[in-house]
């Protein structure tokens, strides 16, 4: 992972600072904050960036349907929207988790299965 918790840390320090009045927290932080998510706790990154678990959840819930944030591991993708059905296995343990979902579910499932690992 070449970005880390300190540095965000600073980033959202450094636009605090700076900012000329209370405006939202700018796209290009709440994008590196989402590419933390797969390497940090949410309780450590709302407590290191001054956020509220609502706050961390909102910015999870915008991410982009369609692409996944690229970071070590994963490759930015779009699902394709012709596709009417996805088929998701997870192998684990001698056994099988099979669930079918439309593509539209399945790209709001992603990010979600994606921020807890």
């Amino acid at each position: 992972m070449s970005l880390t918790l300190e540095h965000v840390k600073s980033e959202f320090a450094h636009w605090r600072l700076t900012r000329k009045s209370k405006k939202h927290i700018p796209e290009h932080l709440i994008n590196m904050l989402r590419q933390l998510l797969p390497h940090y706790k949410k309780t450590k990154i709302c407590r290191e960036l001054s956020l509220s678990g609502a706050q961390l959840k909102k910015f999870i819930a915008q991410t982009d349907k369609n692409v996944f944030i690229p970071n070590d591991g994963f490759i930015a993708a779009t699902l394709p929207s012709v596709l009417p059905m996805c088929e998701l296995s997870i192998t684990g343990n001698r056994k099988t988790l099979t669930v079918k979902f439309s593509t539209e579910q399945l790209q709001h499932l992603l990010p979600l299965m994606v921020a807890q690992l």
